[in-house]
């Protein structure tokens, strides 16, 4: 059976998209919040930063990440890497389109925001995680971004993090 052959279902690829946003909130406690945007292809990145900090600074290291971001992009063969950041009112947000999200790149980001905003990038104090357990999730993102890239998805969703609990809805945009 050729690839081409096998499509998959509305249920299948719903499943691989809650599954991959949860597992991108899991194994990056900076994210605090992520939307899968099926109309748009790519997912929206949230990170909380304090309210009193300058739009402007915040606006000046998103342009260096988006740049970063698209390097990346370019180095690992993808033309058209499309990121765009933007100051939120409580933090940044980032939108990666689904050619150029990968765990790498989701990576690369998440260090970028790091060493940009240091003890500023507010994240929620989650009880520990298993190791295990994020490892298996992390070793998984990557194939639920090519399922979905092959498979797209319909619906649009919203993964949040609350009280040390990942929780994952379906959403209009």
């Amino acid at each position: 059976m050729d690839k081409d052959d096998f499509k998959a279902t509305a249920s299948e690829r719903s499943l691989d998209s809650v599954q991959l946003v949860a597992s991108m909130l899991l194994c990056f406690p900076e994210l605090s919040k992520v939307r899968f945007m099926a109309d748009l292809s790519g997912v929206k990145l949230f990170f909380n930063l304090p309210p009193d900090m300058d739009s402007y600074e915040v606006s000046s290291k998103l342009v260096n990440i988006e740049e970063s971001l698209k390097l990346y992009c370019e180095l690992e063969g993808i033309k058209n890497a499309r990121p765009m950041g933007a100051v939120a009112e409580n933090g940044a947000t980032l939108y990666i389109d689904l050619e150029c999200l990968t765990r790498g790149s989701i990576s690369l980001v998440v260090e970028l925001m790091r060493e940009y905003f240091g003890e500023k990038l507010l994240c929620e104090a989650a009880p520990e995680a298993d190791a295990e357990l994020v490892g298996m999730q992390m070793d998984l993102i990557d194939p639920r971004i090519d399922f979905l890239r092959d498979n797209r998805a319909e619906e649009s969703l919203v993964g949040i993090r609350e009280g040390g609990k990942v929780m994952v809805f379906a959403t209009e945009i």
